[in-house]
Parts: structure tokens; sequence; C-alpha cells
């Protein structure tokens, strides 16, 4: 099944001040149903490389 994915992560860029940048990378991705069900999707960034997980909200049904 088809999810898509929203990365927001901080990138490993900081700028000398103020917050450090954000990833802000999204996608579709290809997931197994029952890895789905049981809330274990997880996927790395391409951008970024951060390992995002189901539990923390990056993936949505869309």
């Amino acid at each position: 099944m088809k999810v898509k994915y929203f990365c927001g992560c901080y990138t490993d860029s900081f700028p000398l001040f103020g917050e450090p940048d954000e990833c802000f990378s999204e996608g579709e991705i290809e997931v197994d149903e029952e890895e789905w069900k049981d809330g274990s999707v997880t996927f790395r960034c391409p951008s970024c490389g951060h390992l995002l997980c189901q539990f923390e909200g990056h993936f949505y049904k869309g």
C-alpha cells in the first residue's frame, strides 16, 4: 500500500544564529500493509538520512 511521508527533522547544518535547519522532505512510498497495521513502518529520509518512524507521525495515508 502507498503512504505519504513527511520528514521535518533537523538537519546537521546549523546557522550561525537561531534555530537549526529543518529537512521538509516529503513524498510517497510503498509499505507492507501488515507493518502499517502494527504501527512499525520505518523509512530513511532520502534528503537528510534520518530514520522516520510511524509512531512519531511521519507517515499518513493520503
